[in-house]
């Protein structure tokens, strides 16, 4: 099992905060492994929904499988995040387009 390190460090807590924060902004969600976690998941989501709530925009935290995720439930909320995000979706519907899919057995 992974050592979980800086657990209450405020540091740890606040450089947290910034990568979950920028990576929201960039991308409209972030994930990581559990294995990876340098806190708690508890704290990862609180971390993350504080980091948000500097934003003013609603967010969701969950753990699914063997992840964290944080995502913006306004995502995409104007144009510039509509490109990003259909440009996040490109390659899916080139395959699809294709006649490929990524879901094939």
């Amino acid at each position: 099992m992974r050592e979980i390190i800086g657990f209450g460090d405020r540091k740890v807590q606040k450089a947290l905060a910034i990568a979950i924060r920028d990576a929201l902004i960039a991308h409209g969600s972030v994930a990581q492994d559990l294995a990876t976690l340098t806190v708690p998941a508890d704290e990862w989501r609180n971390i993350a929904r504080a980091a948000v709530r500097e934003l003013g925009r609603p967010v969701q935290t969950l753990i699914v499988g063997n992840s964290v995720h944080a995502a913006l439930r306004d995502w995409p909320r104007d144009g510039n995040e509509q490109n990003i995000h259909n440009q996040a979706m490109r390659p899916a519907t080139d395959s699809v387009s294709r006649g490929s899919s990524a879901f094939e057995l």
